[in-house]
């Protein structure tokens, strides 16, 4: 028999996930829980069909990306010489700090899903697993990766989460956030160096700040991000 080739890889990851949502959302306990093992384990998350699909999500190899699936794609813009090293960044805001990433790692933004805890491997930064159209993907917590202050009262922010899927470093994340502004093109002179303050609160993950409506916006290094996701996330 021939080697499956990526896309029948690709099938096949997918069919996975698809048959454990069918499973806990059919005859789990999100389902008519008429499954024979959930009196014995109790919840779907101590089954050991749930564990074994997350533990195949850690060993997966790397997949293409479906670029079937990408929203988010800056608007064609016919640059002048002066204005080669502009840059796209995609905006977003977790608590009251403003944030940016390079706009190409941005895949889908979509509205909040349930996250579901990973046994024995969710902890403060690895929230769980979310489903996307059949797909398992790693939710994250930036908040406490970038060990973020608890927001306070006296300023009427809006909440509008949403879930954010990015993909770099051969790998895709998911994370939430309680804003998403979109894509900025920014010129390298609104760029400046962070004040030790900033990189103390966020771990050097920024590299530099620019304004926006009046706010402080930190851009961060994906290259540092990915590495410490990788670390925290996946050790």
């Amino acid at each position: 028999m021939a080697p499956p080739t990526d896309s029948t890889a690709l099938l096949t990851h997918n069919l996975d996930a698809r048959q454990l949502v069918s499973c806990w959302r059919n005859i789990g306990i999100h389902g008519d829980r008429s499954c024979p093992e959930l009196p014995a384990v109790t919840h779907c998350h101590n089954c050991p069909t749930y564990t074994q699909t997350a533990r195949q999500l850690f060993d997966r190899p790397v997949l293409e990306s479906l670029e079937s699936r990408v929203p988010i794609t800056p608007s064609p813009h016919h640059s002048t010489t002066s204005e080669v090293q502009n840059t796209s960044l995609a905006l977003f805001r977790i608590g009251q700090d403003w944030f940016a990433l390079p706009a190409h790692l941005f895949q889908q933004v979509v509205t909040t899903r349930p996250i579901r805890p990973i046994p024995h491997r969710s902890n403060a930064i690895l929230n769980g697993l979310v489903n996307i159209q059949g797909e398992l993907l790693l939710c994250v917590n930036l908040k406490n990766l970038l060990h973020l202050p608890e927001p306070t009262n006296h300023l009427p922010l809006k909440i509008l989460p949403r879930l954010i899927i990015i993909e770099g470093e051969g790998d895709r994340w998911s994370f939430v956030v309680d804003e998403f502004q979109g894509i900025e093109t920014i010129a390298p002179q609104q760029l400046i160096t962070p004040p030790s303050t900033v990189l103390t609160s966020t771990q050097t993950f920024t590299h530099s700040l620019f304004t926006w409506n009046d706010c402080p916006v930190n851009c961060l290094d994906e290259c540092l991000l990915f590495e410490a996701l990788e670390r925290t996330a996946l050790s």
